[in-house]
């Protein structure tokens, strides 16, 4: 169950009759402002009707604790005074069931209409396209000033110089553990051939 509330104006304690009624009371406008809504609160849970309090001023100014509280609402033109009856000329403007539906009504609306402004412009804002960075040219080489050919360009490398052979590092021992290379065939001697026999000269 829903609790019962009123609406109250931001700018109601800035109001001229809310100065007026501390000015005849000589009380500040924060006092009036409870005070009023003390009132306003009492004729909200009771379900008081607006155009007939039922109540009289001495009963106004013994529920909200201040004497002469329900003369100056009349001289701010917020009660209404006429015989026995008490009145509020503006309490349904602002409160009971009518204002309030009147009220939330106004509000949802508002809230609808701000969210269909927004996909509106959701839907018709252009897409911003990432900005494309400008290519940059490569630097060219600078053109060869001599009708040389390349390879007359490039710098002979320096002649090494072999040092004396006396000067060469020794080569390093073969370990006895290595293979020792195989000997190479021992050369063989022809055998002797006897000589062929010559026959004798004529004489």
């Amino acid at each position: 169950m829903r609790r019962p509330w009123i609406k109250i104006e931001v700018s109601t304690p800035d109001k001229p009759e809310v100065c007026a009624i501390a000015t005849q009371l000589k009380i500040s406008e924060d006092s009036v402002m409870g005070k009023l809504v003390r009132l306003w609160s009492w004729m909200e849970i009771n379900r008081v009707d607006p155009d007939d309090l039922g109540v009289t001023i001495e009963f106004l100014d013994k529920m909200v604790s201040k004497k002469g509280f329900a003369s100056a609402m009349e001289e701010a033109k917020w009660l209404k005074v006429e015989g026995d009856v008490l009145s509020l000329p503006k309490f349904a403007k602002y409160n009971g069931n009518d204002a309030k539906v009147r009220g939330l009504t106004a509000k949802r609306v508002a809230r609808h209409r701000q969210r269909k402004l927004a996909a509106q412009t959701t839907e018709t804002a252009p897409v911003a396209s990432e900005p494309v960075a400008p290519r940059k040219k490569s630097p060219k080489p600078p053109a060869s000033k001599s009708a040389e050919p390349m390879a007359a360009i490039v710098p002979e490398a320096p002649a090494v110089e072999e040092p004396p052979p006396d000067e060469l590092p020794a080569k390093e021992a073969i370990p006895d553990t290595a293979v020792a290379p195989t000997p190479p065939p021992e050369p063989t001697e022809p055998e002797p051939t006897e000589p062929e026999p010559t026959e004798p000269e004529p004489t």
